[in-house]
């Protein structure tokens, strides 16, 4: 419930943003798909924000996301988390792109692992938290 003030807290004035849970699954064994990502969008303006474990382990609370609107149901979101632990040196950087589709209640979530040639991808369901 931590994330549903943090998330309010981004968009004060958004009587129209929801928020949705992603249960994720990874499509390929190179890692950085969190578990469950949330999403919190607002239609009305626009604007969405995301957290999951990498976006808490590096900055503690959601962050804002670019985002394209391809239909009423159809978004598409990017975001970049700098500096996720990793076993070898320093911090991973992520850029991740995802497809979210709201009427079939579906995200699906590819990364780039900047400096590296691992494949990141995964696929979720999602439901609308209330």
């Amino acid at each position: 419930m931590r994330f549903l003030w943090l998330l309010a807290a981004l968009f004060p004035t958004a009587l129209s943003a929801q928020t949705y849970k992603c249960d994720m699954q990874a499509g390929c064994p190179d890692g950085f798909i969190p578990p469950v990502i949330f999403i919190g969008l607002d239609r009305a303006v626009g604007s969405a924000a995301v957290y999951d474990a990498y976006v808490n382990e590096v900055y503690k609370a959601p962050i804002p996301v670019d985002t394209t609107k391809r239909s009423e149901a159809l978004w598409k979101l990017r975001w970049t988390v700098d500096g996720i632990p990793t076993r070898n040196s320093g911090g991973a950087e992520v850029r991740y792109s995802a497809t979210f589709n709201i009427a079939r209640k579906t995200l699906v979530l590819n990364g780039d692992y900047i400096g590296a040639d691992n494949r990141i991808a995964g696929s979720g369901r999602c439901s609308q938290v209330k």
